[in-house]
């Protein structure tokens, strides 16, 4: 019979076993020799169902020069793109599987930001990773694409430089949709650190310039990240944060489909996540189904200096199902008069910083001036119900437990 200490740590349910795995940001994620994991600014993908964990990210290597001048630690073309495995997430557990990408096997320069998904038209790995030719020269940022047979490579480079509708790539995601199609959400520097997001071409290897356009507006934004949950589409993104030690602001978008995001869509924010700068958000399997963990860099953090060890900040997402917006619109009429139509009928609105409502606008949300200022002449402009935020803040936490299946034929020990 299993010990009291055993039930603690594993609850069976049919012929599933469930063992709950700590996830703390005290400390830096280890790696099976007890070594720092150094992986940074990736992305964590299960390819297959009850597989591991494959965990790809930069190693910056041992070096001591933080920030973000040209000649600090992230600015050095010796950066490897590493991979580390794990079957469930936890301490200790990542296996370190080698160097995906090594610096003679690419062109010279500096790398950013891996990104390794799958295609299942081709059956290839593909990895798309942010680079600059020149560490001098922001000028030079583009996307490189390589592809493998197997998630651990050896990857061969197809392609240097993608184009792109907005020139000079930055941060960038890759989301592949439930048909198998992929999309780029990214940062463009020529359109001034702007967000959009472009349909791939069905081997993934460049993109078919069918794009939504500038979804934001505002000043430097960067580091996006996209994914999908019961049927809507999600697009996360931040204010510029190069290598910076407070972490960047962060701001979310829903929409029904992969371009449907625009600039009127409306931004939810989910403030500053432990002085991280966002990396991806994992789709943990559970036992009771599937989380959305925010996963993040902070940078600077390393007790001993070295940019390799800079701790990494998680945390679970959290939602609210019960979200629905309402059906209606502003609109901006003659001169400067704005309206609120809704049901046919168009409402005067005193001020621009509320929506009308019958119970004296009390249950609705600010209208904030960037989007009164963006509004033109029968322009949409959908507002949305306090309580029906589709997505809440990151949480801030110094740890929290995924109850991680485990299959009921392995060893419990």
């Amino acid at each position: 019979m299993p010990s009291i200490a055993l039930f603690l740590i594993f609850g069976f349910v049919g012929d599933v076993v469930a063992r709950l795995v700590t996830i703390s940001n005290l400390e830096p994620r280890r790696d099976t020799s007890g070594e720092i994991v150094a992986a940074h600014d990736g992305n964590i993908v299960q390819f297959t169902p009850s597989g591991d964990y494959h965990f790809y990210g930069m190693s910056y290597g041992n070096c001591k020069a933080q920030g973000c001048g040209r000649g600090s630690c992230g600015f050095q073309t010796t950066h490897n793109i590493s991979l580390y495995t794990s079957p469930d997430l936890s301490q200790g557990s990542w296996d370190f599987q080698g160097h995906v990408l090594p610096v003679h096997d690419r062109p010279s320069g500096v790398y950013y930001r891996p990104k390794v998904i799958f295609n299942p038209s081709t059956g290839l790995f593909v990895l798309w990773v942010n680079w600059l030719s020149s560490r001098r020269d922001f000028g030079s940022s583009a996307y490189l694409v390589a592809t493998a047979a197997t998630p651990t490579g050896p990857f061969r480079v197809v392609e240097e430089r993608v184009s792109t509708v907005f020139d000079t790539g930055g941060d960038f995601d890759i989301f592949v949709d439930d048909d198998g199609q992929a999309y780029l959400i990214y940062t463009s520097l020529a359109a001034k650190h702007h967000i959009s997001i472009e349909r791939l071409t069905p081997d993934f290897l460049s993109s078919t310039l069918n794009t939504t356009g500038i979804l934001t507006g505002g000043g430097c934004l960067e580091a996006p990240t996209m994914f999908k949950r019961k049927g809507f589409y999600y697009a996360l993104y931040g204010s510029c944060c190069c290598f910076c030690t407070a972490g960047d602001s962060r701001y979310a978008m829903r929409s029904t489909s992969p371009l449907g995001f625009s600039s009127g869509s409306r931004k939810y924010n989910l403030g500053n996540a432990g002085g991280a700068q966002e990396n991806y958000v994992v789709q943990v399997a559970t036992s009771h189904g599937t989380d959305y963990v925010w996963t993040g860099d902070r940078w600077n953090s390393g007790p001993d200096g070295m940019k390799d060890h800079d701790f990494q900040y998680w945390a679970p997402l959290s939602f609210n199902d019960s979200f629905s917006p309402s059906n209606g619109r502003f609109i901006k009429g003659s001169a400067d008069a704005i309206y609120w139509e809704e049901g046919g009928v168009k409402y005067h609105v005193p001020s621009c910083h509320v929506c009308p409502n019958a119970d004296p606008c009390g249950s609705w949300v600010a209208v904030t001036e960037e989007y009164v200022s963006s509004l033109v002449t029968g322009s949409d402009y959908t507002c949305d119900k306090v309580a029906g935020t589709p997505i809440f803040p990151v949480g801030q936490c110094d740890s929290f437990v995924l109850d991680m299946p485990v299959n009921a034929t392995k060893s419990l020990v």
